[in-house]
């Protein structure tokens, strides 16, 4: 989805059909961020690792926007703006 440019099919292959749910139920609050994020325009979001980092992409031209609209709503997390590295696994 990311290499072709097709930012639709995001939301299906960021989310974890066999264990988000579960992992969601120990921390009820991440689920909220999640929704916060796609509201607030991110492309998808996901619960990162057993939680509760929750991770989400999107668009250059609105990330800003995305992290301060869920910084104000949720003021006890921190948000990071992260850029991809396209290269994959290299050797440095």
């Amino acid at each position: 989805a990311l290499s072709t440019g097709d930012f639709d099919l995001l939301p299906s292959t960021a989310s974890d059909q066999l264990h988000q749910e579960v992992r969601l139920s120990d921390t009820p609050m991440c689920a909220e961020v999640m929704s916060a994020l796609v509201n607030a325009g991110a492309l998808s979001s996901w619960l990162s690792g057993s939680g509760p980092t929750v991770a989400a992409f999107a668009r250059r031209s609105n990330v800003e926007e995305v992290a301060a609209l869920v910084g104000r709503d949720f003021p006890l997390g921190r948000t990071q703006i992260l850029d991809i590295d396209m290269r994959g696994i290299h050797s440095i």
